[in-house]
């Protein structure tokens, strides 16, 4: 799923778990980091984000534990597909009782 700006992609994922969130820091509407703040105070458990930015420097003191890696832009392809392997795992339905 994408979403055309962090409104959108916060009222999504306050309705449906994604196996993995990929964000950008500069994008309309809300920044990155606003986002995940926000995304931080909706309950239950978060889905594992990995933040895309062109930004020299992100200062990751105070990032949500959530937030799984930083990558640098421009990156490889390969990259992001090897994290996306690595953190993207499927969620399981809870077993009934």
């Amino acid at each position: 799923m994408t979403a055309r700006d962090r409104q959108v992609a916060l009222d999504a994922s306050a309705l449906t778990r994604y196996d993995l969130i990929l964000t950008d820091i500069s994008m309309p509407v809300m920044t990155g980091l606003e986002f995940l703040a926000i995304y931080a105070q909706q309950p239950g458990v978060h889905s594992p984000v990995i933040i895309l930015s062109a930004e020299a420097e992100i200062n990751t003191k105070g990032l949500p534990s959530f937030v799984v890696k930083i990558l640098a832009k421009p990156f490889r392809l390969h990259e992001l597909l090897a994290l996306v392997r690595e953190y993207a795992q499927p969620i399981l339905p809870k077993p009934e009782v």
